[in-house]
């Protein structure tokens, strides 16, 4: 039987950190480079938003 793998808080604080920031740079890197879908509402704009709003709850996630 496989143990279980056990996180501190502290932990799963900063893998959420983390990937907040790993969605941050992959939508960044989207917005330069594309591919774009305007009919499902996935532009340059709507890419840097979201990447915006990720950076800003990595933020908050790390002042708490």
């Amino acid at each position: 039987m496989k143990t279980r793998t056990r996180y501190t808080d502290e932990q799963l604080r900063q893998f959420s950190i983390d990937d907040q920031l790993r969605d941050a740079a992959a939508a960044e890197r989207q917005a330069a480079e594309g591919p774009f879908y305007p009919g499902r509402d996935i532009t340059r704009e709507s890419l840097l938003a979201y990447a915006a709003e990720c950076r800003a709850t990595a933020a908050r996630l790390a002042q708490s």
